[in-house]
């Protein structure tokens, strides 16, 4: 079982922590602030991650003289690599020295092979995207069984993209959000969460891929 670097923070009075199933890591994730479960929830829709760690392991370097520690907030693989999420809400990047740690840390991360991204609620909780999260959230741990991959993607009849409505018109489904929404949630579909979700939404595979 995965055990994080650092032992999270537990509940106390003013603060609020707790547990998210996260399916693409098939297990349950700790986090220490409702805006980090909230960006735990994005991931867990975003097709380009494969899996996430909170409190992944401990940072060690050198700072004016002195050893110091980091233990990143989220460590995601995604298709193309791996980086650290840093989440912060933007009042908090206005208080002294923060802004030149996180400088800090992305360039000692960058060289040990990570990316490096500062994610707030701006990037979280912006719309339409926090919206669509909400939307397959009930959908990702139900995930695509109504239909084989297979024939999902014989319903494109050869075409790269086509409309959520038009998809499930295909496979004859009686709504078009019902029967799409759990293959989206999977990651088995894509579609623009930056755009709201209809079933005029055009939906697609990775780069292509069918994953049977």
């Amino acid at each position: 079982m995965y055990e994080p670097a650092r032992r999270v923070v537990t509940r106390s009075k003013g603060r609020v922590v707790g547990y998210f199933y996260s399916r693409k890591n098939r297990r349950q994730i700790a986090w220490e602030s409702q805006l980090e479960r909230d960006c735990m929830r994005v991931l867990d829709v975003l097709p380009e991650v494969v899996k996430y760690k909170a409190q992944p392991f401990r940072f060690i370097y050198e700072c004016d003289g002195r050893s110091r520690f980091y233990y990143p907030d989220i460590e995601v693989l995604t298709r193309t690599g791996r980086k650290i999420l840093e989440v912060k809400p933007v009042k908090k990047l206005f208080e002294h020295g923060v802004l030149e740690r996180l400088e800090l840390m992305r360039e000692m991360l960058r060289e040990e092979g990570y990316g490096f991204e500062v994610w707030t609620e701006d990037q979280i909780r912006k719309e339409p995207l926090w919206s669509n999260v909400k939307l397959l959230q009930p959908y990702r741990l139900l995930g695509g069984t109504l239909y084989s991959v297979l024939s999902i993607y014989r319903a494109f009849n050869g075409q790269d993209r086509i409309s959520i409505g038009e998809l499930a018109k295909q496979v004859s489904a009686d709504n078009a959000l019902e029967a799409v929404l759990p293959y989206i949630a999977e990651g088995k579909l894509c579609v623009d969460l930056n755009e709201p979700i209809t079933a005029d939404s055009l939906v697609w595979f990775y780069e292509g891929e069918i994953k049977k």
